[in-house]
């Protein structure tokens, strides 16, 4: 069996409803220590499956976006503000 190449790895792990602790280290970019770390504080959302960490996709899709200040909503009156202000 080959190497993924970075497109089929990055679709796969899109799709997926769960990651597992590599997952998890390669999606946010950090080292497994670093994981541990905050499961341990309790500081990302996680669950249990035996004696191994899961990580929700779309729970730590919305915690990313938390910590980063995004908001997904999108409110249209408050958009039609927004470019009213850069028109003016």
């Amino acid at each position: 069996m080959g190497r993924e190449n970075n497109s089929s790895l990055f679709m796969r792990i899109h799709y997926e409803r769960n990651y597992d602790n590599k997952t998890g280290c390669r999606v946010l970019k950090v080292s497994p220590r670093s994981i541990y770390k905050l499961v341990k504080d309790g500081s990302i959302p996680t669950f249990k499956i035996m004696n191994m960490w899961r990580f929700e996709r779309t729970k730590i899709d919305q915690w990313i976006n938390e910590k980063n200040g995004i908001n997904n909503s999108f409110n249209v009156k408050e958009g039609d503000k927004h470019a009213e202000s850069i028109n003016n």
